[in-house]
């Protein structure tokens, strides 16, 4: 979702709704695959990385990013979330530098944090 705003100079530009967020409440970790630190997302922004890729989530919760004959596989705390987000993408699912899944909705997008499959730590309880 996107809306006109218009600064104190005239100009106008487009702000789009952006969700950072986890359905994992009880895990205390901004790592990699874990919440997404706003720092973390800023960067991500900020890097020339845009990898677009195809992505799904298997029945192991694992999330197999593809692009052309290469495949690589992340994991997230919430896979179920990823999962919910993928289904209702319209069709855009960046990697971003520093480890950010962006999906694009028809809401905005949303921001996962992920980590390589092989790399990821569980959760850690929040203090």
């Amino acid at each position: 979702m996107t809306e006109p705003i218009t600064s104190e100079s005239g100009n106008e530009s487009q702000i789009t709704v952006c969700r950072i967020g986890s359905s994992a409440p009880d895990c205390g970790s901004y790592g990699a695959g874990h919440h997404v630190h706003w720092i973390q997302a800023r960067k991500a922004f900020e890097s020339e990385t845009e990898i677009e890729v195809t992505a799904v989530v298997d029945s192991d919760g694992l999330i197999r990013a593809t692009v052309g004959d290469e495949v690589t596989w992340f994991r997230n705390h919430d896979p179920d979330g990823v999962a919910a987000t993928l289904l209702g993408a319209d069709s855009r699912v960046v990697l971003r530098g520093f480890n950010v899944l962006q999906i694009h909705t028809p809401a905005g997008r949303a921001l996962y944090s992920i980590e390589e499959s092989d790399q990821w730590q569980p959760c850690r309880p929040r203090l």
